[in-house]
């Protein structure tokens, strides 16, 4: 790495799911969302803690386009959860333009140096909340009669 090059930063890297529920009770499905392609690559550098992490603050690209967009997503309609480092200098002024304070972004134990394994470690427990409640949801709708509504 040259010494004009910045250190990579950690983030929460999802997936678009490839179908989801749509319209009254669940009955259509729909690919991807209306923003992104199924299977997109989104990075989720925020979300909103005060409604449980329902919804999150995502960064990809949409569809037909090559920018970069910033868009608020449910967590149900993403998959894949991981933690990846950001090289992207697109990527990280996004990122940059959400998390603008230290009050913004997900706030971690150990500082809001993004670069530190400290910092990863933290994002680490939310993945394993999204991905807990990303199987939950998957049970939910398997036990699913088919009109929305969830069967003992």
């Amino acid at each position: 790495m040259d010494a004009g090059e910045a250190l990579p930063i950690w983030c929460i890297v999802a997936n678009v799911v490839d179908e989801r529920p749509y319209g009254p009770g669940g009955a259509e499905r729909r690919r991807g969302l209306r923003r992104f392609a199924p299977g997109a690559k989104v990075w989720v550098p925020d979300g909103f803690a005060g409604i449980g992490y329902e919804t999150v603050t995502v960064i990809g690209r949409p569809r037909g386009s090559q920018r970069y967009s910033i868009v608020h997503v449910r967590t149900e309609h993403l998959t894949n959860w991981r933690i990846r480092p950001v090289y992207s200098p697109a990527v990280r002024a996004r990122i940059d333009e959400v998390c603008w304070s230290v009050h913004h972004g997900f706030s971690a134990e150990h500082g809001n140096d993004r670069t530190s394994e400290d910092y990863r470690a933290d994002l680490a427990a939310f993945v394993e909340r999204f991905r807990r409640t990303e199987k939950s949801s998957e049970r939910l709708s398997s036990n699913d009669g088919g009109d929305g509504v969830s069967l003992p």
